[in-house]
C-alpha cells in the first residue's frame, strides 16, 4: 500500500533492486515457501502430529497419515509432482476439521494458503517439475492469484489464533503466563497484569492478521510484529522455531512483495529458468531465460 503514490515504507526498488533482479527473486520464492512448509511437516508425520504439535495422532491414523505428511513435505522440499501435494495438503487441512475440531485447523489456516499457493504457482524453475513434468505447470493466469492466497491463509490465522489463545480465553492465557514468565512490562518501567498483558498481545496479534489479510501497509505491519512474533523463540527453542517456519518465509515474502508493481516481474521469475551464457569466470553474466508456455 501507499500514501500519496510514496511507499510508506522503502521497498526493494529504493534500494537499487531492477525488474531482473525481482524477477529472479521471485522465481525462488516457490523453492524458499517449499522448504519453510515441508520441514514442519516433516516433523508433525514424523512425530504422529497433525499439521501442529497440540493435534497427536493415535492407533493406525499414527502411522498413516503420518506417512501422507511426510510424502507432501518430501514432494514440496523437491518440488515433484507439487500440485498434487498442494491438493493432497489442502485434503488434509480438510479432514483435520473433522479429526481435530475446526478451531484447530483455522489456527493452521496458513497451511491452506500455501497449499493454494501452491496449487496456483507450482514449485517454479528451482523444481523436479521444471525439469522432467513441465506439462503440469499452472498457467500465469493462476500464478499470479498465489501469494494473494498464501497471504490470506497467513492473515486468517494470526486472527485465529488472537481469539482462541488470549482474546477468547484470556484465563488460559493469564495461566500460560504464570507458567512461562513472558509479561516483560516490568522491565519497561510499565508493568501490566498477565490479564491486561494477554488482551494487548491479543489485539496486537488480532490487528497484524486483519491488516495482513487484507494487505495493508504490509511491509509496515510486518515491521511492527517482528518483535512480539518473535519474543517466545528463545524460550520454546527449536519447537517454536520449526512450527514458525512458514510464518517466517511468508513474512519475508510478503515483505518484499507489492501486487500493484511486482506482478509482471513475478510471472517472468514463475515461467524463466535459470541458464548460463557462456563462462561467467569470462565476466558474462547469468541470464534468466525463458520457461516452458
Amino acid at each position: 500500500m501507499s500514501r500519496d503514490r510514496r511507499p510508506l515504507l522503502p521497498g526493494p526498488e529504493q534500494f537499487g533492486a531492477t525488474q531482473d533482479g525481482l524477477a529472479v527473486f521471485y522465481g525462488c520464492v516457490p523453492f524458499i515457501l517449499g522448504i519453510h512448509t515441508a520441514v514442519p511437516l516433516l516433523v508433525c508425520g514424523v512425530n504422529g502430529e497433525w499439521l501442529s504439535p497440540n493435534n497427536d495422532l493415535e492407533g493406525w491414523s499414527k502411522y498413516l497419515l503420518g506417512l501422507m505428511q511426510t510424502g507432501i513435505a518430501l514432494a514440496l522440499f523437491y518440488g515433484g509432482f507439487t500440485r498434487v501435494a498442494a491438493a493432497l495438503l489442502g485434503l488434509v487441512w480438510l479432514a483435520g476439521g473433522f479429526c481435530f475440531g475446526l478451531e484447530q485447523m483455522l489456527e493452521n489456516s496458513h497451511f491452506l494458503g500455501l497449499a493454494a499457493f501452491f496449487w496456483l504457482c507450482g514449485r517454479g524453475p528451482w523444481s523436479i517439475d521444471r525439469l522432467l513434468f513441465p506439462a503440469f505447470e499452472p498457467s500465469p493466469r493462476l500464478q499470479r492469484h498465489a501469494l494473494r492466497a498464501a497471504r490470506i491463509g497467513l492473515g486468517l490465522s494470526l486472527i485465529v489464533v488472537a481469539f482462541t489463545e488470549k482474546l477468547g480465553n484470556p484465563a488460559l492465557a493469564e495461566k500460560f503466563l504464570e507458567v512461562h514468565r513472558l509479561n516483560f512490562t516490568h522491565l519497561l518501567g510499565i508493568p501490566l497484569s498477565n490479564y491486561v498483558f494477554a488482551i494487548c498481545a491479543g489485539a496486537v496479534e488480532l490487528l497484524v492478521g486483519i491488516w495482513v489479510t487484507f494487505g495493508i501497509f504490509i511491509r509496515l505491519i510486518i515491521v511492527i510484529a517482528w518483535f512480539p512474533f518473535n519474543l517466545t523463540l528463545t524460550h520454546f527453542n527449536w519447537i517454536e522455531l520449526i512450527g514458525h517456519l512458514p510464518f517466517y518465509g511468508l513474512l519475508a515474502v510478503l515483505l518484499v512483495w507489492d501486487p500493484q508493481r511486482h506482478e509482471e516481474a513475478l510471472l517472468t521469475g514463475l515461467r524463466g529458468r535459470p541458464a548460463r551464457e557462456g563462462n561467467p569466470r569470462d565476466g558474462q553474466a547469468v541470464s534468466w531465460c525463458h520457461g516452458p508456455g
